[in-house]
């Protein structure tokens, strides 16, 4: 995998090269003809698509491999669920029963009156962890893991005042204040279906399948929330917050303003934001990013070094978070934010995952479908760590 990464790497600097070469002769055309050729405008298409695919195989070289049950007791009990899931829980014994009921020693009740169980550790930690595939938000941001269905988090609202005194002068009291947050988690629902054939198949993973599509239902649906939720049965976004989008820095969609606005974007927040900061932008506004210079010729965006623990691309030296469902450039629009997303934005998690199997709605089918239930939470608690980009044409 290491030398595999490697590869990738020389790849991705040679196709930056390109990308520079292109785009040189773009604007060299430009300036001699007045537009450019279909053949140069069509060879920084294929570049762009280039970049792209060498990013998502990166990224699936860097995903880590799931993690195996530690003891025969999980084991065990993946066996018991497993078998819920092709056969129902009429055919479960009592044993059986209790056994997917029992959970670290604590019996717990199945958060669903139709027959569900909580979703066995591994199976519920894999999903969690699949979910950063699909709201690219996660990596950046802090994510708590809870037990209860809110998060309430102490918020330092006024700082005590350090002073000059005199020798032996009386000091003068002051105090800082706090308030709180409360991440309250909305709950999201899966719907998968699976063919009877394929559940009496035991060659048939069904385990993985469930998992791969959970995590991507609840990937896209949570990653639009993350982004530019109203708050309303789910989580409210970055990119609408009303304090984030005080921190605005206005620019006109011209190249050259676009890329002083990002300099301006990069110095909005206080420094110690800035230097963990993150930009965030959708495919679409990169695609016009990767092409930006400053006076000197020198381009903002880079290819990074792709290797483990670092960045694969970035702009001003931070790092980018590719997120679909940013806004595109357009009027009064704010495609793009900057900023220290651990400390600006908090996720919390609850951690059980509930499966129901209903074999009732889609019986004229002969298929089974598999109700997967999980509840998160997101918001905005430090709007100063973060600022936008409007744009206006």
């Amino acid at each position: 995998m290491e030398e595999k990464l490697k590869a990738l790497q020389t790849e991705n600097l040679k196709t930056f090269e390109s990308m520079k070469e292109a785009n040189e002769q773009l604007k060299k055309e430009i300036k001699e003809y007045g537009e450019a050729s279909g053949e140069t405008k069509a060879k920084l298409e294929k570049i762009d698509k280039k970049f792209d695919e060498l990013q998502d195989e990166i990224a699936k070289i860097q995903r880590p491999s799931a993690s195996e049950a530690k003891d025969s007791a999980e084991a065990e009990r993946k066996g018991v669920f497993e078998k819920y899931l092709r056969k129902g829980a009429s055919e479960l014994t009592v044993e059986e029963k209790k056994m997917l009921e029992k959970k670290a020693d604590t019996l717990i009740i199945g958060n669903d009156t139709l027959g569900g169980y909580l979703a066995q550790d591994k199976m519920a930690n894999e999903i969690i962890k699949n979910i950063v595939e699909y709201s690219p938000i996660r990596q950046f941001a802090r994510v708590t893991p809870l037990s209860a269905n809110a998060l309430v988090i102490p918020k330092r609202t006024g700082t005590p005042t350090a002073y000059w005194t005199a020798e032996a002068a009386a000091a003068t009291q002051t105090n800082q204040t706090y308030g709180q947050e409360r991440l309250q988690t909305h709950k999201m629902t899966a719907d998968i279906r699976v063919s009877r054939e394929n559940l009496m198949d035991s060659m048939f993973n069904l385990e993985s399948e469930i998992i791969s599509d959970a995590s991507e239902q609840f990937g896209v649906l949570e990653g639009t929330a993350f982004v530019e939720g109203n708050g309303v049965e789910k989580p409210s976004g970055m990119f609408v917050d009303a304090n984030v989008l005080a921190n605005s820095v206005t620019v006109a969609t011209e190249e050259a303003n676009l890329a002083d606005g990002l300099v301006d974007l990069y110095h909005t927040p206080k420094s110690m934001y800035a230097q963990n900061g993150t930009f965030v932008m959708n495919r679409t506004t990169l695609k016009i990013v990767r092409k930006l210079q400053d006076g000197n010729g020198r381009y903002f965006w880079l290819p990074g070094g792709g290797m483990e623990g670092a960045p694969y691309q970035t702009i001003l030296g931070r790092p980018i978070a590719e997120a679909v469902d940013a806004p595109d450039i357009a009027t009064n629009a704010y495609p793009i934010l900057f900023g220290d997303i651990r400390r600006g934005y908090r996720i919390a998690d609850r951690t059980q995952i509930s499966v129901v199997r209903d074999e009732m709605t889609l019986s004229s089918y002969d298929v089974i479908k598999f109700v997967l239930h999980k509840r998160v939470a997101g918001k905005v608690v430090l709007p100063e760590a973060l600022a936008v980009i409007k744009t206006t044409y």
